[in-house]
C-alpha cells in the first residue's frame, strides 16, 4: 500500500509539473500575440528611431535574459541553461551598451551622459570584477562598449587591461585565439565581431601593436580557412589542426564576420597597411549580401536553405555593416543604399510599439544546433540603435 501511495503521489507531482511547463509555453505564445500587436505602427522614421533608443536606454539598466531553445518546453529550456545564459548575457549587455555608445555620440545629452556613467561605472568598472571567469570573450564586447563611451577616460584602463587578459588566456600555438579554452581546437567565426574591434581599438589607443597584430591574423586565418573562393561566405567554424570548415550559411555568424571587418577597419589609423585588405574583403562580403537579400529586404538565420525564417539580429547587423561601409566610402552608396533601405524598413516592421525590435534568432548552443525560437533579443536591439544613430 505504502508503494501505490507514493507512485500516485509520484505521478501527480510529475503531471502538476508537465502541466506547468506546457502551460508556460501558452502563455509565453500569447504574451507574444498580444506584444506583436500593431507590430511596426510608426508614423515616421523619426518616431520608430526614438522608440527604439528609448527601449535601449532602458535596457541598458536591466537587460533581459535571453535563452535560445525551441517553442516547445520554454520553461526547461531556461532553467536547464540558466548558468549557460551567464555568457549569453555579456554580449547581450555589451550589444545594448554599444547602442548606448551611439545614441551618446550622437545625441549627447550632457546630463544623461553623466546618468549613465555612473550607473555603468558602479556596475563594471569599479571593483573591476564584472569580467568573471577568465577566457569568456563573450565579455570584450561590454569592454569594447565602454571605450565607444563619449565619457570613457583613460583611468579605466585596468578594466581594459582585465578584457585584454581575459582574450590572451585563450591564445593558442596557431596565433589565434578560441572561442573557449576547454575547445583549443575550435576557432568561431563569433570571436571576429566580439574581439577583434576591441583589440584593434586598445592597440591604437594604448600603442600596443601587438594587439592590432593579433587582431588582424584572427581575421587572414578565418578568411583564409573558411570563407569559400567562390563566395565571400565564411563558415560558423573551423578546426585549426586540420584547417576543416564547419556548417555553412549561418546568419548570425555571418554578421559576426561583418562587424569585425568593418568596425576593425574603422579602429585603425588611416593609414595602416591592414585596412588594404580589411576593404577587399568588406566589398567582397557586401556583393554577397547582395546576392542572398530576401523579397522582404531582411536576410535568413540560414542562407543555404530555401525558406528558412527571416532573422532580424543578421539583418541588423548586414544593415549595419553596410551603412557604416557607406559611410566610409568602402563601397558604392548608388548600389547599397536602397539594400539599406529595404532592410531598415523591415526592422522597422519588426518593431514592437514600444520600441522592441522583434524576431531575433535565440542563442545558438553548438555549431550547426540552432534555436527555433524567434523573439526580442537585447544584441539585435543595440545594434539597430546604432545603424540608427551613424
Amino acid at each position: 500500500m505504502p508503494i501505490m501511495t507514493f507512485l500516485a503521489v509520484f505521478f501527480i507531482i510529475i503531471g502538476i509539473l508537465t502541466t506547468i511547463v506546457i502551460a508556460y509555453d501558452y502563455l509565453f505564445k500569447l504574451n507574444n500575440i498580444c506584444r506583436r500587436r500593431g507590430l511596426g505602427d510608426f508614423k515616421s522614421y523619426e518616431s520608430w528611431k526614438s522608440a527604439v533608443d528609448t527601449r535601449t536606454l532602458a535596457w541598458s539598466k536591466k537587460t533581459p535574459v535571453t535563452s535560445g531553445g525551441d517553442h516547445r518546453f520554454i520553461l526547461l529550456h531556461k532553467i536547464l541553461n540558466a548558468r549557460h545564459n551567464k555568457s549569453i548575457q555579456m554580449w547581450q549587455i555589451g550589444g545594448v551598451l554599444l547602442g548606448v555608445a551611439a545614441f551618446l555620440s550622437n545625441d549627447n545629452g550632457i546630463r544623461l551622459s553623466v546618468t549613465i556613467e555612473k550607473s555603468l561605472y558602479r556596475r563594471f568598472i569599479e571593483d573591476n570584477k564584472w569580467l568573471g571567469q577568465a577566457g569568456k570573450i563573450d565579455q570584450v564586447l561590454i569592454a569594447y562598449a565602454l571605450m565607444k563611451m563619449p565619457f570613457y577616460k583613460d583611468s579605466y584602463r585596468p578594466v581594459m587591461d582585465k578584457a585584454v587578459d581575459s582574450i590572451l588566456y585563450n591564445l593558442q600555438e596557431d596565433g589565434t585565439i578560441a572561442y573557449r579554452k576547454d575547445h583549443k581546437d575550435i576557432r568561431m567565426v563569433d570571436t571576429i565581431g566580439m574581439i577583434c574591434p576591441f583589440l584593434a581599438l586598445y592597440g591604437v589607443r594604448y600603442k600596443r601593436d601587438e594587439m592590432i597584430e593579433l587582431a588582424l591574423k584572427q581575421i587572414r586565418e578565418y578568411v583564409r580557412y573558411t570563407v569559400l573562393k567562390n563566395c565571400f561566405l565564411p563558415a560558423h567554424a573551423y578546426g585549426s589542426s586540420l584547417k576543416v570548415p564547419f556548417v555553412y550559411g549561418w546568419g548570425r555568424g555571418i554578421g559576426w564576420l561583418a562587424l569585425g571587418l568593418v568596425d576593425t577597419y574603422c579602429e585603425l589609423p588611416g593609414g595602416h597597411p591592414g585596412r588594404m585588405e580589411l576593404k577587399t574583403w568588406i566589398c567582397r562580403l557586401s556583393q554577397t549580401l547582395k546576392s542572398f537579400q530576401l523579397d522582404n529586404g531582411g536576410w535568413s538565420c540560414s542562407w543555404v536553405v530555401k525558406g528558412s525564417p527571416f532573422d532580424s539580429s543578421s539583418t541588423a547587423m548586414l544593415v549595419y555593416f553596410l551603412k557604416k561601409s557607406i559611410l566610409h566610402g568602402l563601397i558604392p552608396d548608388e548600389i547599397f543604399l536602397p539594400i539599406i533601405a529595404r532592410g531598415e524598413e523591415i526592422l522597422k516592421k519588426v518593431t514592437r510599439r514600444d520600441g522592441t525590435v522583434d524576431f531575433s534568432q535565440g542563442d545558438t548552443k553548438d555549431i550547426g544546433c540552432y534555436s527555433r525560437l524567434f523573439t526580442p533579443m537585447p544584441f539585435t536591439q543595440g545594434i539597430v540603435t546604432i545603424l540608427l544613430n551613424i
